[in-house]
């Protein structure tokens, strides 16, 4: 069992709040950007011949609701598992929180998106986007929390 004051020199709260602030900021920039490129592509058809009820327009309201949710799969999560998890993982810094991204997206995002793409058929240059977007967000994310722990 380990005391309340254990898990406190474990985990630094005031690491996991830089780390969590500073990703934060980065995914409110990529995603500004993320979202401008997808309404880029959108108009020359990345949804392909999807149908229009499945498809969520891109809208501000819908770049904000996912921005929500990407301040608990891209920010908190990562932070509180990195900082708990660090000591364990044999690389240290950047190249530490790029190496977990790899994993990450090799390990879960590959084999749902491939999974997704079989059952639904979406266009392949929508669920490459995805990919490519979750792995943006997820490696900048992992990549700053790893170059804070190594400070």
């Amino acid at each position: 069992m380990v005391s309340r004051a254990g898990v406190v020199m474990i985990v630094s709260m005031e690491l996991l709040l830089w780390c969590v602030g500073g990703t934060l900021l980065y995914t409110l920039v990529a995603g500004m950007v993320l979202h401008k490129i997808e309404l880029t592509l959108v108009r020359r058809g990345l949804h392909g011949d999807t149908p229009d009820e499945i498809v969520t327009p891109a809208s501000r309201d819908r770049f904000f609701t996912e921005y929500l949710s990407q301040f608990g799969l891209y920010a908190l999560f990562p932070s509180v598992i990195y900082g708990a998890f660090y000591t364990l993982i044999p690389l240290e810094g950047p190249r530490a929180g790029l190496a977990t991204a790899l994993a990450a997206a090799a390990l879960g995002t590959a084999p749902a998106l491939m999974s997704v793409r079989v059952r639904v058929s979406l266009p392949t240059k929508l669920l490459l986007f995805l990919a490519i977007r979750h792995f943006v967000l997820l490696g900048g994310s992992l990549w700053i929390i790893g170059y804070l722990y190594s400070l």
